[in-house]
């Protein structure tokens, strides 16, 4: 377990101040406390710490809103395990193309 609960109240005054200017409610709170959510609470602990992987995806989203991507197509390919091995391939081989062809 982690040492948040020895936080100073001018650091936890910081980090609602934080979550305040993200929008966040109490509501929100109360859906990351639910048992039910924990895949959210893992996601959301791992953006905290920098992980970089899921910065990653998010960097991708409004590009993929604005080419068409839904959020089911998303969910369809996540839980896919034999295409999203076929787009990680075509996407190396176009990235491996564009660097043959850069100057």
């Amino acid at each position: 377990m982690g040492n948040l609960l020895e936080l100073s109240s001018v650091d936890v005054r910081a980090i609602l101040q934080i979550l305040d200017d993200l929008d966040l409610t109490s509501r929100d709170i109360e859906s990351f406390q639910d048992s039910s959510t924990l895949k959210r609470r893992q996601m959301l602990t791992r953006l905290i710490q920098r992980d970089q992987f899921p910065w990653a995806i998010l960097e991708m989203e409004q590009t993929a809103k604005r080419v068409g991507f839904s959020v089911d197509d998303f969910l369809f390919v996540a839980h896919d395990e034999e295409l999203l091995p076929l787009i990680l391939r075509i996407i190396r081989l176009f990235a491996e193309c564009k660097k043959e062809a850069s100057p």
